[in-house]
C-alpha cells in the first residue's frame, strides 16, 4: 500500500510541474505578438522623446540668442 502511495504522490508532483510549465508555455506564446511589439513601441517613445528635446534645445539656444 505505501509504494502505491509513493508512486502517486511522485506522479503527482510531476504532473503538476509539468501543469504549471504547459501555462507558463501557453502564455507567453499567447502574448508573443504584444512582447516582441514592446522594443519598437520603446524605440518609437525614444525618438520622440528625444525629437522633443531637441526642439526645445532649439528654442532655448534661439531664445538665449535673440536676447
Amino acid at each position: 500500500m505505501r509504494g502505491i502511495k509513493d508512486f502517486f504522490h511522485d506522479t503527482n508532483d510531476i504532473a503538476l510541474a509539468i501543469v504549471v510549465v504547459l501555462i507558463a508555455a501557453g502564455l507567453i506564446v499567447w502574448r508573443m505578438h504584444i512582447i516582441l511589439q514592446y522594443p519598437a513601441e520603446m524605440a518609437k517613445a525614444a525618438a520622440a522623446s528625444s525629437g522633443t528635446q531637441t526642439e526645445e534645445t532649439q528654442n532655448s539656444s534661439s531664445s538665449s540668442e535673440s536676447k
